[in-house]
């Protein structure tokens, strides 16, 4: 049965439900961007577990690896390490025997050197050269004399003495000759002697020296093979170092991004409790009207009956998802007013108000709650209310218990 409805029960209604659908429009906005920022987050936080597991992977697979690198760097320190302290051994042998052979031999070297390059030196070896060419001498003067007698040449003639002042002369230039060659030898040897003396010093310092060098180049190069296989022992920690921090920022932005959500969907639960009180405080307020102008009426309408015993078909639960989705399909227009030369009801012309046409609530929600397009059933538009209201209520449950999780 339909009833007539009183311009401002139409106002109330028709506020109620503008209110109700801003606001359900409001709390869908604002539940779908909290489910876009927490479908965000999750997936920040799984790229996070993604690239952890990645770095895992990739510390594990390089473990052989870096072990090899470490076992080769300590096998080479230890050969480097072995050949320093072979390298000190020989330098500390060469000193030893620098100090307790050849020191006190270059000593006595040089002391010899510097004894026989000097004038009496020089001066012994003439005087012994000039004797080596007198002995000489004289033995060729015995055979000189012999061989005149041989040949009957007699001694003291003119011919002997001939012969004898040419080896006398032979024999002047050739002691000196020797004694200057002598001295001349003298000198050259002394000067060699000094020569290798020094030479031999050198040898032996330089030849420690060298030992001491390899030595310290061995014992760096130990150390440096060894920081080397520590290197390639913690390289591995550089790698799980990025993958804890890979992981941390996702955690971190999934943080965010859920606090994010978290405030969008209280946001949706206050605009959804919201459109719940616009429907109730309208709903009440339009039965409340619809009294008040039933009972201004000089023939009161007949009071509807609500008993389940005088009704057929009854038990059957109203679809609450199709009843919220046909009151927010149903446009509501503004500031319309009732026109009475077309006939509308005496009085009502005149007053500007808000509220669904008859015929967009046939459209909308069919020609039970709106017969003919010409009048709305006010018992089913308030059943299509009350069932969009409890819709709304679910949906404001499932969200208070996402975000209170």
């Amino acid at each position: 049965m339909a009833f007539g409805i009183s311009a401002t029960a139409y106002a109330i209604g028709g506020s109620a439900i503008l209110g109700a659908y801003s606001s359900n429009k409001a709390s869908k906005a604002a539940k779908a961007s909290a489910d876009k920022l927490a479908a965000q987050g999750d997936a920040a936080a799984q790229l996070g577990r993604d690239q952890f597991d990645w770095y895992k992977q990739e510390y594990e697979k390089t473990a052989p690896q870096r072990e090899a690198a470490a076992a080769l760097d300590a096998k080479v320190g230890d050969a480097q390490y072995r050949g320093m302290e072979l390298a000190t051994q020989q330098a500390q042998e060469l000193d030893a025997r620098n100090k307790g052979v050849f020191r006190p031999l270059e000593d006595s070297i040089v002391a010899d050197a510097k004894a026989f390059n000097t004038e009496g030196k020089r001066e012994q070896l003439a005087g012994e050269a000039l004797t080596d060419v007198n002995s000489a001498f004289g033995a060729a003067r015995g055979q000189q004399v012999r061989s005149q007698s041989r040949y009957g040449v007699t001694p003291g003639s003119g011919r002997a003495m001939a012969l004898d002042g040419q080896m006398t002369t032979a024999q002047a230039l050739a002691s000196a000759g020797a004694m200057t060659k002598a001295r001349r030898d003298a000198s050259a040897e002394g000067y060699a002697r000094k020569m290798d003396a020094v030479g031999l010093g050198r040898n032996i310092v330089g030849n420690q020296i060298s030992m001491q060098q390899v030595a310290q180049n061995a014992g760096a190069s130990a150390v440096g093979a060894s920081g080397a296989g520590l290197g390639a022992t913690q390289s591995g920690l550089a790698i799980m170092g990025q993958g804890f921090g890979a992981a941390q920022n996702g955690l971190a932005t999934q943080g965010g991004l859920t606090s994010a959500a978290g405030r969008m969907s209280s946001e949706a639960s206050a605009q959804q409790t919201s459109a719940l009180t616009q429907l109730g405080l309208g709903v009440g307020n339009l039965a409340k009207e619809y009294d008040l102008s039933m009972a201004k009426k000089a023939t009161p309408p007949p009071i509807i009956q609500s008993d389940e015993g005088i009704k057929t078909n009854t038990g059957k639960p109203a679809d609450t998802k199709k009843a919220l989705a046909e009151v927010d399909a149903t446009k509501v227009d503004d500031g319309w007013s009732y026109d009475e030369s077309k006939g509308a009801p005496p009085g009502s012309g005149g007053v500007e108000r808000t509220g669904p046409m008859a015929q967009e609530v046939r459209r909308t929600m069919g020609d039970r709650v709106a017969p003919g397009g010409r009048q709305i059933d006010l018992v089913s538009m308030n059943g299509k209310l009350m069932a969009s209201m409890q819709e709304l209520s679910k949906r404001v449950k499932k969200i208070e218990k996402r975000v209170a999780a």
